[in-house]
């Protein structure tokens, strides 16, 4: 990997022999592991691991021996079902002798009949791999021209999902970035953005006429008003994602996606368009008592 003022230029082996690509961009989606990450380098700290789990798609000579859902032992829990075949084993024996040897039929049936205690055999196993509670996240999710998403950003135990839910996150917050060049004032918002967001608060890029969403916007103290050189307007909730998206000038659905992601309040002492929008509110703008159609 190369990166450049413009571009990233990648050269990789294939069976058909070596290849390139370049890009405006390269956005690192490759897992827990990331090449990417590594290439570019990334700091990834965190927290070693304090848990180490098993998940096993099999079959069992006597399946009827393991009881369903999960049983805890004094060796560990064995989580049978809800799915056919499928078993996760959380073992407390802790970490298997090489972590980064292949997951044998063996090894699990060796987990298995000593966290259960059930005189049972593996005879068939589709799948089968470890994972861990192990919590890191980059210093950064950008170095220059390379960004990262999902687990090549942060990895965290894989209980209920949230490896997915953060991963579409990461997908949604990013994606609108790099699908068009938006401004913020007159700055690129790449590189503005973040630093405007670092308190965790919303955003409203105004492109309308006059200041015309921000003065609907004036009521919600967790909402900064940026002035957009372009349209649409957007409101961005904290987690980078879009709530809401106007033609300039078109303002319709704005104060219902305020009153949806941001409480209301009563406005910053000195006024709420004094602290984050040069262009004042616009006459026309309805007042929070008024009814909307």
């Amino acid at each position: 990997m190369e990166q450049h003022d413009d571009g990233v230029a990648l050269h990789w082996a294939s069976p058909d022999g070596p290849e390139h690509a370049r890009c405006a961009w390269l956005v690192g989606c490759d897992g827990g592991r990331s090449s990417i990450r590594k290439m570019a380098g990334f700091a990834f700290p965190g927290t070693p691991p304090s848990q180490f789990m098993y998940q096993a798609v099999l079959d069992l000579d006597h399946p009827e021996r393991l009881p369903r859902g999960s049983t805890r032992t004094p060796e560990g829990v064995v989580m049978n079902g809800p799915r056919p075949r499928w078993l996760a084993l959380h073992d407390f024996s802790g970490p298997p002798a090489d972590r980064n040897a292949p997951v044998t039929r063996e090894e699990i049936e060796g987990v298995l009949r000593r966290i259960s205690g059930a005189d049972v055999r593996v005879t068939a196993m589709d799948q089968a791999n470890r994972f861990t509670d192990s919590a890191r996240l980059v210093d950064t999710y950008r170095r220059d021209r390379v960004l990262l998403a999902g687990d090549a950003a942060h990895i965290h135990s894989s209980a209920g999902g949230q490896g997915l839910s953060l991963g579409l996150v990461d997908a949604a917050n990013l994606g609108w970035k790099l699908a068009g060049d938006r401004s913020v004032g007159r700055a690129d918002v790449r590189t503005s953005l973040f630093a405007e967001m670092a308190e965790g608060e919303g955003i409203l890029l105004d492109a309308s006429p006059d200041g015309h969403a921000a003065g609907l916007a004036a009521g919600f103290t967790r909402v900064r008003c940026l002035p957009a050189d372009a349209g649409p307007s957007m409101l961005i909730r904290p987690d980078g994602c879009i709530a809401w998206a106007g033609d300039v000038g078109d303002a319709e659905g704005l104060v219902d996606a305020l009153e949806r992601w941001f409480a209301s309040a009563a406005p910053r002492p000195g006024g709420f368009q004094e602290r984050s929008c040069s262009a004042g509110p616009s006459s026309s703008a309805p007042s929070r008592s008024e009814p909307r159609t």
